[in-house]
Order: structure tokens, then C-alpha cells, then sequence
């Protein structure tokens, strides 16, 4: 299959890497750019632990040399992508956790106590859920760290658009409400709509697949788990049991989602 890539380009991304492996070819098209952002030192107060929920948080951390006091703590995950970044930046104790950060919440509370010290949370601008909030309702203190910002693509590459144009295109694969909700305007202003019936839409989760109900009838697969190997084998096995052209699977079919 052909398929469309739609998060950051990073070189320790591990998803370009496992589609190739199964025999896809792929279009790399960000519609997001991340910026590292600069962040004050952290406080005196003890820590406890790190949280993270994204893989450009451990890089931008890195990259702004917010790390080095605190590789020693045991850091929380969401998925495999954030875990390996965890890794590849030096922490040592590294604990992954649910593929979904509203599934770090009761994972971190289960392990953590409040009159151990505070949690660290690394994220973005942008979140789809409000991680420190809940952790705080739950009664852990949380000190909050923005280390980078993602900036929307305003259109798609020249190629891609004629990729989706002419129909070369079998799957687009959506990793974040955010993305997909960026690529689901970038469709409708480019005026895509009938030619996006054709590919059929990869998301890692429904609320990934949300923002797609603003373009109606386009075909979408939800992983049955929030996890980049899941998506991987449910695009191999749409691969190996039909056409692209011939996968008219709209909303939910095939295996169980979320």
C-alpha cells in the first residue's frame, strides 16, 4: 500500500521504519512543525517523578538541556514512541504506560504517592487532555513544563496533493486528534472531497478518528489498541486481504475498536 504519513518527521521515528519493513511505501508529509521552546530551571521542590505524553516533549527536554538533573527518576510514558525517546535521551527507569494519556492517569496513580514530591510533567503547547489537571484532582502535585509548540501545516505539499488528486494514494495515517483535525480542513479547502473517499483513513484511536466526521463517507480503521504495532498489523492485514480499492469500510468495521 501507499500510504500517507500526517505526524512530525523525526529520525527516531520508529513508524516510517515498520511500514517499510512490512512492505509499504510511503509519502512523508508533517502537518505539523515542531519548535523546541526555551523553559526556565526547574524549581527546589523534590521530585518524584516524570511524566511525559509525547515523544517531542523528551526531545525538546533534551534539546533544551532540561533533562540532566532528573534521568535518575522514573519516567512515566504513553506508548512505545515516547518510551524510546525516554530512552534514547538517558533516563533509566523508564515505565510505559497506556498508549492514551487519560490512561496514565489511574497507571500513575496506582504507583505514586502524593507525600513522595511532585511530578514533572513535559508537554506541548497544545494537549488533547489535561493530564496535570487530573493527576492534581487526584491529589499529587504537578509542576508543568511547555518545551515546544507545534505549528499547523497551511497546505499540503505540492507531490501529496497531486498524489490525492490523481488517487495514488491507498491510506492516510492519523496519530492525533489534533493532526487529523488539521488534515480534515486542508482536505476541504483544497477541495478534496471526492477524491478522499478512495483512501482509507488509519487512526489510532476514535478520538483520533473524530475530527474526520467533518468530511462524510470517508472510509476509516480505528486500531483495536492505541499503539503503533496494532496500527501496523491492521494496515497489514486490510493489505493482504483486499485491494485498497475495495476496502469500503465506513466508520467502524473489521476488528474491535476502542
Amino acid at each position: 500500500m501507499r500510504l500517507l504519513l500526517t505526524r512530525p518527521k523525526s529520525d527516531d521515528d520508529p513508524l516510517p521504519g515498520l511500514l517499510e519493513a512490512a512492505g509499504h511505501s510511503i509519502i512523508v508529509e508533517p502537518l505539523l512543525s515542531v519548535e523546541s521552546l526555551r523553559t526556565p530551571p526547574l524549581a527546589d521542590s523534590p521530585l518524584q517523578a516524570i511524566a511525559a505524553t509525547s515523544a517531542n516533549a523528551i526531545r525538546a527536554a533534551k534539546s533544551g538541556a532540561l533533562l540532566g538533573p532528573v534521568l535518575e527518576l522514573p519516567l512515566f510514558a504513553v506508548g512505545t514512541a515516547t518510551a524510546t525517546a525516554a530512552r534514547d535521551a538517558g533516563f533509566k527507569h523508564i515505565v510505559e504506560g497506556p498508549g492514551t494519556a487519560r490512561d496514565l492517569v489511574p497507571f500513575m496513580l496506582a504507583r505514586l504517592q502524593p507525600q513522595d514530591g511532585c511530578i514533572l510533567y513535559l508537554r506541548g503547547e497544545h494537549v488533547a487532555f489535561e493530564l496535570a489537571q487530573e493527576l492534581a484532582q487526584a491529589g499529587l502535585a504537578v509542576e508543568e513544563r511547555v518545551v515546544y509548540r507545534a505549528a499547523p501545516a497551511i497546505g499540503f505539499a505540492a507531490p501529496t496533493l497531486k498524489a490525492l488528486r490523481q488517487g495514488k494514494i491507498d491510506g492516510v495515517v492519523l496519530l492525533s486528534p489534533r493532526t487529523a483535525t488539521i488534515y480534515a480542513g486542508l482536505v476541504s479547502a483544497a477541495g478534496l472531497s471526492p477524491e478522499i473517499h478512495k483512501p482509507t483513513h488509519y487512526c489510532l484511536s476514535d478520538r483520533v478518528a473524530a475530527p474526520l466526521a467533518a468530511l462524510p463517507g470517508v472510509a476509516t480503521r480505528i486500531s483495536t489498541r492505541p499503539s503503533l504495532q496494532e496500527l501496523v498489523a491492521l494496515i497489514g492485514l486490510d493489505a493482504t486481504q483486499s485491494p485498497p480499492s475495495e476496502l469500503l469500510l465506513k466508520g467502524r468495521q473489521g476488528p474491535s475498536v476502542l
